[in-house]
């Protein structure tokens, strides 16, 4: 399930970015339909409905992993604008 695992970082990742950057953002309901929609088509894995990947797409903004990841890619922005 590591593919469950980036996506769930990817789409944290797109929301801290955006946020630290004032850029509108897909709510995260959407990205979790979004993200959903990718793992069944690329990974064949159908993940649990309602809330369950949007719960986990929060826990992960809030962690180390993602937040590490959106400092990268603002870093990168800033020193080549």
């Amino acid at each position: 399930m590591d593919g469950v695992h980036d996506e769930v970082i990817a789409r944290a990742v797109e929301q801290l970015v955006c946020a630290d950057l004032g850029v509108e953002c897909w709510p995260v309901e959407k990205a979790a339909h979004v993200c959903w929609m990718e793992m069944l088509k690329n990974e064949r894995i159908s993940l649990p409905t309602g809330s369950w990947l949007e719960d986990r797409i929060r826990q992960a903004m809030e962690g180390r992993e993602a937040r590490k990841m959106a400092d990268a890619v603002i870093s990168l922005l800033r020193e080549n604008p």
